[in-house]
């Protein structure tokens, strides 16, 4: 019998490539025909809420201009995007592609972050270890950090950062190597910021999530309820971290030659209001300023904000 640990497991980010297969992008060519003269129009359309870098290059067919360079690499946001427009061409033009989730060449924006618990409340925070690193031998990710936060089971997460919910999850994670065990629920959700940085935030009730996928949440915002921690040798407690995939072109040109290229992520180190950088197992107290909400608002959403919490 296999002794039973209870072990930190933060959202595991393993980095591989998405394909077409998986249909949260799509590419579609129209060919027109104006005045004798036909055009191929390429769109991408992006059913996920969160921002996806595609790598698309052609095969086939000629063509006297085009709009954009090849092979065709950028960002795009959800919804239909134009990719490229061909002009004078002579047959049609195949096409493969490929996509990752995240912006090409993030540069994280310097902002203050509140601490994801209640305001006034106090919480110890500690920086946590990388399970698959520590215990599964797996290469340690560069500048890897995460925290954990202590609540109370019912406790409310709230929103660091304003951003779009663009995953909510709920699964069980049972694992065992090497006379180790081990077995929790990580309900989770993740928010994409402005700057396309990410924010997880990890160990929700299984049904205590108040947002849903697609949905746009200010700082302070209650996101969902902290679980029992019954689960945890340290109770009760949430997890948090902030993080973005690092793409450049040349990864994305990997990403399209081969299957399965890895990519990396880079994590931040935030600074929480009323905190700056904390320090593992210290103890600190909770606030969310009004200026720290509204940082990132312009001034007609920041008199809009303050209306609609003049009316709550």
């Amino acid at each position: 019998m296999f002794p039973r640990l209870t072990l930190f497991l933060a959202l595991a980010l393993t980095a591989f490539m998405l394909s077409a297969q998986n249909y949260k992008v799509t590419v579609d060519r129209n060919i027109q025909d104006v005045r004798g003269a036909k055009s191929a129009v390429f769109s991408a359309t992006n059913a996920s809420p969160a921002h996806q870098t595609i790598i698309l290059e052609l095969t086939g067919g000629s063509y006297l201009r085009a709009n954009s360079s090849l092979p065709v690499i950028t960002t795009i946001g959800p919804g239909r995007t134009n990719l490229i427009t061909l002009t004078e061409v002579n047959g049609a033009p195949g096409y493969t592609y490929k996509y990752v989730e995240g912006c090409l060449g993030t540069k994280p924006k310097e902002v203050v972050y509140l601490l994801p618990v209640a305001p006034g409340k106090q919480t110890r925070i500690d920086t946590l270890s990388n399970v698959n690193t520590l215990y599964f031998g797996r290469q340690h990710p560069e500048n890897w950090l995460a925290f954990s936060m202590t609540a109370e089971p019912g406790d409310t997460i709230f929103a660091s950062r304003r951003g779009m919910v663009t995953k909510v999850e709920s699964e069980q994670v049972s694992e065992i190597k090497s006379g180790l065990t081990y077995s929790s629920y990580r309900t989770h959700l993740i928010v994409e910021h402005e700057d396309c940085t990410r924010a997880n935030y990890e160990l929700f009730e299984k049904e205590g999530i108040m947002v849903a996928e697609g949905q746009y949440v200010e700082a302070g915002e209650p996101l969902g309820l902290v679980q029992d921690g019954k689960a945890y040798v340290s109770g009760a407690h949430l997890r948090f971290m902030v993080y973005y995939p690092d793409l450049t072109r040349d990864v994305l040109k990997g990403i399209m030659k081969s299957n399965g290229f890895p990519y990396a992520f880079k994590y931040i180190s935030p600074l929480f209001s009323g905190v700056g950088i904390p320090e593992s197992g210290k103890t600190y107290t909770s606030e969310h300023p009004e200026d720290i909400i509204t940082q990132e608002m312009s001034k007609r959403e920041i008199k809009r904000w303050k209306k609609e919490k003049s009316e709550r």
